[in-house]
């Protein structure tokens, strides 16, 4: 469930970005000197890549911990019932 959740955010991001560049591209980038927007589209860039890795990072991150808690409570559950088993048994 977790890379599902990964690849639908990784494309949005992705998308997210094209769209962004694109739109600033349109307004005010194609009035620039060449040097100049590309230098402008490198920093644009790296800036939101940088932003976009790590909301990847930080919210891969959080739902890599939710599942792991799940499967603990899970865990917990199960040797709960167990637990309650061998005391119903005494």
């Amino acid at each position: 469930m977790i890379w599902l959740f990964n690849t639908i955010l990784l494309l949005y991001l992705a998308v997210s970005n094209i769209a962004i560049i694109l739109r600033i591209y349109k307004s005010f980038l194609q009035y620039m000197s060449p040097a100049k927007g590309y230098l402008t589209i490198a920093l644009l860039l790296s800036s939101l890549g940088g932003i976009d890795y790590y909301v990847y990072e930080v919210t891969s991150e959080k739902f890599v911990v939710v599942e792991e808690t799940k499967k603990v409570y899970q865990q917990i559950e199960e040797r709960g019932l167990e637990l309650q088993e061998i005391a119903n048994q005494k």
